[in-house]
């Protein structure tokens, strides 16, 4: 019996495993030196109302930080996370070069179950003249 119990678990993970993969077809981010773009692209939204963009600074406790409603048809979203360096302007040189941040999608179903997407992270770097730059001006203060 506990076998067969056992065995249900596994079919049913692997099932909403394999159902997410099908539905994300890609899924990444990446830092520019402002910000952190993360994109993703579907392939199916028939049973999906939303998607819910997470973000985590210590790998564990995820945050939401945007709603995405579904298209109902493949589509490719791109969101821009200005606030995930917590600068307090955009000419502050104490940004957090280095810092590395997780990004999950809860993909919300019509049915209003849901599941996750699996974690991608991102490493957030400056180009060398904002590095340069902030440094000087740093000197001067």
């Amino acid at each position: 019996m506990k076998k067969v119990f056992f065995g249900l678990i596994i079919f049913i993970a692997s099932i909403s495993i394999l159902a997410t993969s099908s539905q994300i077809s890609s899924f990444r981010a990446f830092s520019s030196g402002n910000n952190i773009t993360v994109e993703w692209k579907t392939n199916d939204e028939t049973n999906i109302r939303q998607f819910e963009l997470q973000r985590s600074s210590d790998h564990s406790l995820y945050t939401k930080i945007q709603t995405f409603n579904a298209n109902s048809e493949p589509y490719d979203y791109k969101y821009i996370d200005e606030n995930a360096l917590f600068k307090s302007s955009q000419t502050d040189p104490k940004v957090q070069e280095g810092k590395v941040f997780s990004y999950r999608l809860k993909i919300i179903f019509n049915d209003g179950n849901s599941d996750y997407s699996d974690a991608i992270t991102v490493t957030y770097s400056t180009n060398s003249i904002k590095r340069t730059w902030g440094m000087i001006k740093e000197l001067f203060r």
